[in-house]
């Protein structure tokens, strides 16, 4: 079954994706000891008070296959939302669109 997940960035990196796909970061986005390649989704739109750089612009994208998402998971407690770390590749083949 389709879903939706919600990457949150600046109205000049949205239209970039839209453009051209996404990216991968390599960073340790605030996680002591891991380093992670790819770019973050959520399960619901998140802003700079949820760790988002940026929430000026919302990227939606379709994932065919809620499935392809589990081993890309972040499992963090006291979370109120779900996030994921996927790789740009993967991402790109999914349709997106500007959430408004």
């Amino acid at each position: 079954m389709p879903t939706t997940i919600y990457h949150s960035t600046s109205i000049r990196n949205a239209a970039a994706i839209l453009t051209d796909g996404f990216r991968d970061a390599t960073g340790s986005f605030g996680f002591a000891t891991t380093m992670l390649t790819g770019v973050f989704f959520a399960d619901e739109p998140v802003d700079e008070n949820d760790g988002a750089a940026s929430s000026e612009a919302i990227v939606a994208v379709d994932v065919p296959n809620a499935r392809t998402l589990e081993q890309f998971e972040i499992i963090e407690d006291l979370k109120g939302f779900r996030e994921w770390c996927l790789p740009a590749v993967m991402v790109n083949e999914w349709p997106r669109r500007l959430c408004s």
